[in-house]
């Protein structure tokens, strides 16, 4: 959700998962699960971003989409939920 916890929570005792997608594809998915138009995804998708990007920079000085913050990327525009899922979980499992 782009709050912070990874940057909270001490790396030893949690594993980090960021979960990505291209623009294109947030967008679509806005406009399927809200019913809007792609203009309006695109202006909520842009907003939330930007949103998320400033308050990571601001209270923990750090970039959000800088994967030396996580344990794992999954890009979900190539990968299904499911085999995400799959992925963490067997990571998870082995540590």
């Amino acid at each position: 959700m782009g709050r912070g916890a990874n940057f909270i929570l001490p790396p030893d005792d949690c594993f980090r998962v960021r979960v990505i997608s291209p623009k294109h594809v947030r967008i679509q998915n806005i406009v399927k699960n809200f019913n809007i138009s792609e203009n309006e995804a695109k202006r909520r998708v842009i907003r939330t971003e930007s949103e998320r990007r400033a308050f990571i920079r601001k209270y923990f000085n750090a970039e959000i989409a800088d994967p030396v913050n996580y344990d794992m990327v999954i890009n979900t525009g190539s990968v299904r939920v499911d085999n995400a899922v799959t992925a963490i979980s067997a990571f998870v499992g082995a540590i």
